[in-house]
């Protein structure tokens, strides 16, 4: 189940923002790219209203050696912690063998509150997929420890050493929290 607020309030239903056909991810200042290395899984936490998706995907830069596959997925948020908790969807692969858009058609429902996109690196063949990531991005849900705390920043974690196949159930503990540093990839969905 999703960590939600205590009230119900999503303005941006408001502008008409969440349309069918819309494509939607964390807003991102900026962008950067990195080596899809296999092994390594990547989340980060989103919010979103109570919404349908009908599409999970990446983007594929430049592309890894033929048969190369990207595993996509959502995790429910942990309750205890700010942290991915229980898987919600194992998506399934996508070739990233080759550049662009790379999505899965989903048919998924989502109450309104937090969730974590992940992204495995399933299998990598020669090369490994150099894929868009995120370098800055605006989190409005990261917890800030201190006044000094860069606000544009947010939690990305990452796990270096995940078996390829299904995404494990719960997110492995032990992640290495990204914060503000570039290198989660940039998963997308596209509302139903």
């Amino acid at each position: 189940m999703p960590l939600t607020k205590a009230k119900t309030f999503t303005p941006a239903l408001a502008f008409n923002k969440y349309e069918a056909g819309h494509y939607f991810t964390l807003p991102i200042i900026s962008t950067t790219t990195g080596a899809a290395n296999v092994g390594n899984l990547v989340a980060y936490q989103m919010y979103f209203p109570t919404i349908n998706i009908d599409r999970i995907g990446c983007r594929v830069v430049t592309a890894g050696g033929a048969g190369s596959l990207g595993r996509l997925g959502i995790y429910y948020a942990s309750a205890t912690a700010c942290y991915p908790g229980q898987l919600l969807l194992d998506a399934g692969t996508v070739a990233v063998d080759q550049t662009g858009n790379r999505e899965i058609t989903i048919s998924q429902s989502l109450t309104e509150g937090f969730y974590w996109l992940a992204y495995l690196a399933d299998t990598v063949v020669g090369s490994a997929p150099v894929v868009r990531q995120h370098n800055t991005i605006i989190n409005p849900y990261a917890p800030i420890t201190s006044a000094n705390t860069n606000f544009q920043g947010g939690s990305f974690f990452r796990i270096g050493s995940q078996p390829a196949g299904s995404l494990p159930n719960p997110f492995p503990a032990g992640a290495t929290d990204l914060a503000a540093n570039p290198g989660c990839h940039i998963i997308y969905t596209r509302i139903a």
